[in-house]
């Protein structure tokens, strides 16, 4: 992964750590990390495994989307991901075809 996109990954976890008001500490122990990795992955110098991605999620409050994109889904796109994506893939693509086009004439 690029060296930008680790320090904004990591800007975004140390920025999300000090509004929970936790310590690096707190946050590895919490994680089953070790400090050195929590620093690391602040600093942009260390990627995360997926399954450490998600914990950090988990004691941060927030989705990966954010600590990856620096956007959120909010409930009601995260609602319809999960309806659309236990469909057949034909319906789906029509409950897609329609929100378009729902979307196109009820604009603001």
């Amino acid at each position: 992964m690029e060296s930008t996109a680790l320090r904004q990954i990591g800007n975004r976890i140390a920025e999300l750590r000090h509004k929970n008001q936790m310590t690096q500490s707190e946050l590895a122990i919490a994680c089953g990390l070790t400090l050195k990795t929590i620093s690391m992955v602040e600093n942009g110098q260390r990627e995360l495994k997926v399954d450490s991605l998600l914990r950090i999620c988990e004691h941060l409050n927030v989705s990966a989307d954010y600590v990856l994109h620096g956007v959120s889904l909010d409930s009601d796109a995260l609602c319809f991901r999960d309806l659309i994506a236990g469909l057949e893939p034909e319906v789906a693509q029509r409950v897609k075809d329609l929100l378009v086009s729902l979307s196109k004439n009820y604009k603001r």
